[in-house]
C-alpha cells in the first residue's frame, strides 16, 4: 500500500464575458487545482463546480476537503466511493490527480501535440436575427456543430432554430440544450417541430428524475435525444439505454477520475449509445484531460471541452487553442504554474 499526498488550491478564473446558461449567467469559474504526489510521481486534477448544474458549490467543495482533512487513516478508494454522491465533483478532482500519477501526468497534458478535434461552438443570441448573425460568423470560422440554449419560450426557441438553420451550410448541425428548464408541453412542441431543422440532438429538457416524461417525449420526438445532468454512474447509462435515448453526455467532472471516465465511455458505446464528451465550464487542465480521454476512446462527435477559451486571462499556458472549428492541441498544458498561482486551501494524506 502506498500513500498519496494531496494539496488542493483555489484559483478563481474570471471570464471574458458572462456565459449564459438556462439557469443564469456565469461570470467566473470557481476553480480548484489538485496536486497529488505519490511513490510513482505527481498528478494533477481540476474541480470546477457549477451551482445550478448540480448541488455543489465552491463552499461545499471546501467543506468536503475540511471533513476529509479532519479524519485520520483514510483510504483513497473509500473516500471516493463514500462521497461520490455527496461531493462528486470534488472527488472526481482527487481521482483524476491520483490516476494521472499512474497514467503519466506529462503524457496526458502533452498528449497528441499537433492533433485537432472537432469542437462545438456556442451560438448565443436571444432573438432570431441576432442568433442567425452569430451562426453565420461561427460557420465562416469553420464550426460545423453549433450549440443553442433553449427553454423558457418555446416559440422563440423555434424561431431562433429556424433562423440559424437558414444561414448554415447543409452539412452543419445544431445541438440544442435545455439544461432541465423545459415544461413538458414545451419539450413536446419543440421535439416535434424541430424535426424540420438540422438538429443533431436535443439535450436534457427535464430534471434527472423525469423518466416517464422522457419516455413520452421519445415516442413523439422527431429529433435525437440526449441526457446530461441525468448521467453520473454506470446505472444511469444503463437507464438511458432502456429509455431509448440516442445520446448520453459524459464529462470528466461527473465521474471518478480518468480511468472511470474511459470505462464509462466504452460502456455507453457498447450499449449502442452515441456519446458527447467534454465540459464548457472547465479550465484548461480539465479540458486537456478530457481531450486526452476523447482521443483514447476514439470518439468522433464534436467535443465540448471549450471552457478554457472563455477565460479572460490564462494564468498559465493552456497548450490548446480553438481555431477553424476545432480544438488544436499544440503544446503542453502547464499544470504546475496553475497550481503555483493558486491559493492553498487543504492538504490530505490518503492511502491507496
Amino acid at each position: 500500500m502506498t500513500n498519496i499526498h494531496f494539496e488542493i488550491r483555489h484559483l478563481p478564473l474570471p471570464l471574458k464575458e458572462p456565459y449564459w446558461l438556462a439557469f443564469g449567467p456565469v461570470s467566473t469559474f470557481d476553480t480548484f487545482i489538485v496536486r497529488a504526489e505519490g511513490r510513482n510521481g505527481v498528478g494533477h486534477g481540476e474541480i470546477t463546480p457549477l451551482p445550478g448544474y448540480s448541488f455543489e458549490t465552491g463552499a461545499s467543495v471546501l467543506a468536503a476537503f475540511e471533513d476529509l482533512a479532519s479524519s485520520a487513516g483514510l483510504n483513497l478508494s473509500d473516500c471516493l466511493n463514500g462521497r461520490r454522491e455527496s461531493a462528486p465533483m470534488a472527488m472526481s478532482g482527487l481521482a483524476a490527480a491520483a490516476d494521472a500519477i499512474e497514467m503519466g501526468d506529462d503524457r496526458i497534458l502533452g498528449f497528441s501535440v499537433g492533433s485537432s478535434i472537432p469542437c462545438v461552438a456556442l451560438c448565443g443570441g436571444t432573438e432570431p436575427k441576432d442568433a442567425a448573425a452569430r451562426a453565420h460568423r461561427l460557420s465562416d470560422d469553420g464550426y460545423t456543430v453549433l450549440k443553442m440554449k433553449i427553454g423558457g419560450d418555446v416559440q422563440n426557441d423555434l424561431r431562433r432554430a429556424e433562423a440559424v438553420s437558414a444561414v448554415l451550410p447543409e452539412y452543419a448541425l445544431i445541438r440544442v440544450d435545455a439544461n432541465q428548464q423545459m415544461s413538458e408541453a414545451d419539450a413536446l412542441t419543440f421535439a416535434k417541430a424541430a424535426g424540420d431543422f438540422p438538429i443533431e440532438l436535443m439535450e436534457q429538457p427535464y430534471a434527472p428524475d423525469a423518466d416517464a416524461r422522457m419516455l413520452a417525449l421519445r415516442d413523439v420526438a422527431r429529433v435525437p435525444l440526449m441526457l446530461d445532468e441525468s448521467i453520473w454512474t454506470r446505472d444511469d447509462i444503463d437507464r438511458a439505454a432502456k429509455l431509448g435515448m440516442d445520446y448520453v453526455k459524459l464529462k470528466l467532472c461527473k465521474h471518478l477520475g480518468l480511468r472511470e471516465n474511459l470505462a464509462l465511455l466504452e460502456h455507453a458505446r457498447s450499449l449502442g449509445l452515441k456519446v458527447v464528451y467534454g465540459n464548457g465550464v472547465q479550465g484548461a487542465l480539465g479540458n486537456r484531460q478530457e481531450a486526452f480521454l476523447y482521443l483514447e476512446a476514439g470518439l468522433t462527435t464534436a467535443i465540448e471541452s471549450n471552457g478554457f477559451s472563455k477565460i479572460a486571462a490564462h494564468p498559465a499556458d493552456p497548450g490548446m487553442r480553438l481555431e477553424a472549428g476545432a480544438l488544436h492541441l499544440d503544446g503542453i498544458t502547464d499544470a504546475k504554474t496553475l497550481f503555483d498561482k493558486a491559493e492553498p486551501v487543504a492538504e490530505l494524506d490518503l492511502s491507496a
